[in-house]
């Protein structure tokens, strides 16, 4: 156990008794709000590149079916 540890084990008292400040749950939605906008925002490179990823694979089960019937 490190050293860490142990000072939260001896004082864990300390850190039941006290609640958060008022704002702290508002500013926590806001950070939580503002990391998933910046997640959300993709690029149209990558919508293309999925789009073009998704003809590949269609195109080539589409040959390998073909293949197999013939």
């Amino acid at each position: 156990m490190n050293n860490f540890d142990k000072f939260i084990r001896d004082h864990a008292g300390m850190f039941d008794d006290e609640e958060p400040s008022a704002n702290h749950f508002d500013r926590f939605d806001q950070r939580l709000a503002a990391f998933h906008e910046s997640s959300v925002k993709q690029s149209p490179i990558r919508l293309w590149m999925k789009i073009a990823a998704g003809i590949v694979i269609l195109m080539t089960l589409g040959l390998a079916i073909f293949d197999l019937a013939t």
